[in-house]
């Protein structure tokens, strides 16, 4: 079939990692969508507690890496990093205005982690938080596109009026041109 039960690949492979079935593993990673990758964390976890070969080893590397593309130095601090990526999710699905300066703290913070900064800033438009159209503002110059993507829509729900117009795929003078409209055009409104 075109789909596989999480649970049972991991518990075969907790058992016996056998290449085949990582290369599915790492597939599955590969195939989710980028918002969702961070929730195989867990399971990734599990399966490094027991990987002993350079092999086996290797392939997790891949499928953390297609989660975050900057890895992890090791489990203590994907375990981390997933809490926080978890937090930040919960914030904004439970609809948790009270934890607004949290949220905004994880989005400062994950400056240069872009899956972390996507999920706390689509965290804070869920809520409406005004106050992180600064750091919105700050990614419409992000290397990734998907960032800049974000940030533009974000400004645009979060005020009454439309901004300034705004391309992402534009090279760098005519970008920066741009951006700093925005920018002048969101400082006025805050």
């Amino acid at each position: 079939g075109d789909s596989i039960h999480l649970p049972s690949l991991v518990r075969t492979l907790r058992l016996r990692p056998h290449p085949k079935m990582l290369s599915l593993l790492e597939e599955a990673v590969a195939g989710l969508p980028t918002w969702k990758r961070p929730s195989v964390v867990p399971f990734l976890a599990l399966i490094r507690e027991r990987a002993i070969s350079r092999g086996v080893r290797r392939v997790l590397e891949r499928c953390e890496q297609h989660v975050r593309p900057l890895g992890f130095e090791g489990p203590d601090e994907m375990e981390g990093w997933y809490r926080t990526w978890r937090r930040a999710r919960q914030i904004g699905e439970e609809n948790l205005p009270e934890a607004a300066d949290e949220l905004i703290g994880i989005a400062h913070a994950a400056a240069g982690d872009p899956v972390l900064r996507e999920t706390a800033l689509r965290a804070a438009l869920q809520l409406g938080l005004q106050k992180s159209a600064l750091l919105l503002v700050e990614d419409l110059d992000s290397p990734h596109r998907e960032l800049r993507v974000l940030a533009y829509q974000g400004i645009r729900s979060l005020f009454p009026d439309a901004p300034p117009v705004f391309d992402p795929d534009l090279d760098a003078p005519e970008l920066q041109n741009q951006i700093r409209s925005i920018t002048s055009w969101v400082e006025k409104r805050l």
